[in-house]
């Protein structure tokens, strides 16, 4: 409990295996664990930037539930965010191409 860094480096480890062997969903699992990992340091951008990869690899797995928990988690990190931080997630998501940006939920 607490060692963010030693839960981080486990999870970039299973990200690097899932990426070696082609599997998307699996990857963007482990992108919404890291994200869940930043979120839990109060490290507001880098967290909703893995939760965009962690939805868009969703969206290309066709994984809806996924996709919506994904949003969920994005938007509370974004709403707890400085100004300059939503502007930055924001972009991020426009960048990431995912659609119009949500501003509740379910997308």
């Amino acid at each position: 409990m607490g060692d963010f860094e030693f839960a981080r480096s486990w999870c970039l480890k299973s990200l690097a295996i899932s990426e070696k062997h082609g599997d998307r969903h699996g990857s963007a699992v482990t992108h919404a664990q890291i994200g869940n990992l930043a979120a839990k340091q109060n490290s507001l951008e880098d967290s909703g930037r893995w939760f965009i990869r962690a939805i868009a690899g969703f969206i290309q797995t066709q994984d809806r539930q996924r996709v919506a928990q994904g949003v969920k988690n994005f938007l509370l990190v974004y709403q707890v965010a400085s100004p300059a931080g939503k502007q930055t997630l924001e972009a991020a998501w426009h960048e990431a191409n995912l659609g119009p940006f949500p501003t509740e939920p379910n997308p």
